[in-house]
């Protein structure tokens, strides 16, 4: 099965630039998807940027997140989609302390501020980092899984 992505002019230029130049890229340790008003409404969660998975001993997981968790803002800046989040990080360096406004799942959503200091891309990550840039519809979604990590949606 093929599964074919938009990706905007923008977005490639964003990608090709990170590939070409030498400037530290900053990195959370995560792999996210955007949470729509759909899927917030369908399952009771907050509209933001949804953590599917959290890589071993990166700075995310340092900070404590979990799969499940939802990030609504870095620094008192609203994030509600992974490009919001990915341009916001795109500012920032390796080694800077961001604060994430995080929504924990096996908390019930409790809103919470968890403080993490940004690592490195390897440039031998550079390629792959950028390749999960593409923005996924909901259907998407549901084709690869997402709804298998969620609870059954509340009637």
């Amino acid at each position: 099965q093929t599964t074919l992505a938009a990706v905007s002019i923008s977005e490639l230029k964003g990608v090709i630039e990170l590939l070409s130049n030498d400037k530290p890229v900053p990195y959370l340790g995560l792999r996210i998807s955007t949470v729509t008003d759909e899927i917030a409404e369908d399952y009771h969660m907050p509209k933001g940027v949804y953590v599917r998975d959290v890589a071993l001993d990166s700075p995310a997981m340092e900070a404590g997140f979990q799969s499940g968790d939802v990030i609504t803002a870095i620094n008192d800046t609203s994030v509600s989609s992974m490009s919001a989040l990915k341009s916001v990080l795109s500012g920032m360096n390796p080694g800077d302390s961001v604060k994430l406004t995080v929504c924990q799942a096996n908390k019930g959503y409790k809103q919470s501020q968890v403080d993490v200091v940004l690592g490195e891309v390897k440039d031998d990550d550079k390629a792959q980092n950028s390749q999960s840039e593409e923005e996924e519809t909901p259907e998407e979604h549901e084709e690869q899984g997402f709804q298998q990590m969620l609870p059954t949606p509340r009637q």
